[in-house]
């Protein structure tokens, strides 16, 4: 069912509307980000939020085009499938279901996280099923990115002591 939200939440790719269609208003989410899909790091909301990380097609360059001779910032991005593989890491990201694609050749973009409301994302497909990286994947990009679930809670405590 279009939108039905499934627990857990991990791995999940939901699309970040508009900053104008963010619902409440959230300034803490660049313009930059908007009208993109993310990839949810957390297993469930904690007080309604969500880590996630920007998902960046390049506009359809690939990462060694965009980034030739800088290692440092091809490190900060992951393929998924149909990509090839990471071209320093090996590293590649696919689907939990092998018959559906994203609309553009994509990666995740490791470097920044960003805390959310779960309510704010959108369904990544609006027409079909729901859309979430493997669970081998998913574990792999916890792991390159370094998430620990207990950081979600330590920023939402730091965004209502300010």
């Amino acid at each position: 069912m279009p939108g039905l939200i499934r627990e857990p939440l991990a791995g999940c790719i939901k699309w970040l509307p508009r900053k104008d269609e963010l619902v409440p208003a959230d300034a803490s989410i660049d313009e930059g980000c908007c009208q993109h899909p993310v990839v949810i790091l957390s297993t469930k909301a904690q007080n309604g939020r969500v880590e996630i990380l920007i998902i960046t097609s390049f506009g359809g360059i690939d990462l060694e085009t965009k980034y030739p001779t800088h290692l440092s910032a091809r490190k900060n991005h992951l393929p998924i499938k149909p990509h090839k593989a990471h071209p320093d890491n090996g590293i590649l990201l696919v689907l939990e279901n092998p018959s559906i694609e994203l609309r553009k050749k994509s990666y995740v973009k490791t470097r920044d996280r960003r805390t959310i409301l779960l309510a704010s994302l959108q369904p990544y497909n609006r027409q079909g099923p729901e859309v979430f990286l493997s669970k081998k994947s998913y574990k792999i990009l916890v792991q390159y990115v370094g998430f620990v679930e207990h950081e979600v809670v330590r920023e939402v405590v730091r965004l209502v002591a300010t």
